[in-house]
């Protein structure tokens, strides 16, 4: 009797400790990393970002909105952010106006090409938690930029996740999105 108490003791310890570490410790994220000989520039005042030399960047503040711009050279590959309202200099997350996520969803609709649905996500973490979520479709219209994705930032003041950018891309050029995306560092 005294074996099976102790039996079942152990395993409903380790039961609770691997559920903290199933929610402590995601094994769906991407860890967020910097790389060498890219340039890093501010992705808004919470974040920054970094990119290689293949791309120009663009930060500017404009009405209606403020905006962030990256472009690649060749064209395959273009991230709009920023969608900030106008009068909030510097740019937060908490500002960005739009579409927001209260819970981590494994789709999202979008209203693009009579309403497709993104329904590829790669979640990016710092630290082991959650700081973007990036949803995405590769079956686009288009020979050229025939994939199309939308990434949600999270303002970690009321853990949102707000709609921070949307980014066209070459089907191609899939890994070298997740390599950007990867860069994203929440200041």
């Amino acid at each position: 009797m005294k074996f099976s108490s102790i039996f079942l003791l152990l395993l409903v310890s380790y039961s609770c400790n691997k559920y903290e570490d199933d929610l402590y410790h995601r094994t769906d994220c991407i860890e967020v990393t910097k790389k060498s000989n890219w340039i890093q520039k501010p992705f808004n005042s919470n974040y920054s970002i970094m990119y290689p030399d293949t791309y120009d960047s663009i930060s500017e503040y404009l009405l209606p909105w403020n905006k962030f711009e990256l472009r690649r050279e060749d064209e395959k590959v273009v991230l709009d952010g920023g969608f900030c309202d106008p009068t909030a200099l510097p740019c937060h997350v908490y500002d960005y106006f739009g579409e927001s996520l209260d819970t981590e969803k494994d789709s999202i609709g979008i209203d693009l090409e009579n309403s497709k649905y993104l329904n590829i996500k790669k979640t990016f973490c710092q630290d082991g938690m959650a700081i973007a979520y990036f949803y995405f479709n590769e079956s686009m219209s288009g020979n050229f930029r025939n994939a199309f994705g939308v990434l949600f930032l999270i303002d970690k003041d009321d853990f949102t996740f707000r709609r921070a950018g949307v980014i066209s891309f070459a089907k191609s050029e899939k890994q070298e999105i997740f390599d950007i995306l990867e860069t994203l560092n929440f200041k």
